[in-house]
């Protein structure tokens, strides 16, 4: 974690940085923190754009699919020049558009990203379990709340 932050990162955050429950001491732990999304579908492709847009300072993205059609209407971050190509390699580029000063981590399908990361999107988990379960991956149930 950086000890200080530079006058553009304060100026990109100053908006959440203002909240009292994140600070400056919580936006470098969003600036070091670590989180995979498993599906870049309808949940997961506007969690990975809100979590490079709050500043989330690696990003992994697992998924094996390809935009079609049928996804246009509610994955926000596919349009019809994307239909037929991989799900990750369009979110890459659109996301890093957004936010270049982060990791960011794409794999088709690939079990060995869930070992370096600090947080697994629970709500897209919940949803992924059968991609999960193909990567031999026990999943531990939560509801919405994280329970």
């Amino acid at each position: 974690m950086k000890s200080q932050l530079n006058k553009k990162i304060i100026e990109r955050f100053s908006r959440q940085i203002v909240l009292k429950d994140i600070g400056i001491l919580g936006q470098k732990k969003i600036l070091s923190s670590k989180v995979l999304i498993v599906g870049a579908g309808g949940l997961g492709s506007p969690v990975a754009e809100f979590l490079s847009r709050a500043g989330v300072g690696s990003l992994g993205i697992i998924d094996d699919d390809k935009v079609s059609l049928s996804n246009l209407h509610r994955q926000s971050l596919y349009n019809t020049s994307d239909i037929g190509k991989f799900k990750v390699k369009i979110a890459k580029d659109k996301i890093t558009s957004l936010n270049n000063n982060f990791k960011l981590q794409i794999e088709q399908d690939n079990s060995q990203l869930l070992a370096t990361f600090d947080a697994i999107q629970k709500t897209v988990v919940m949803l992924k379990v059968e991609v999960l379960q193909k990567l031999n991956i026990s999943v531990d149930y939560v509801d919405a709340d994280g329970d």
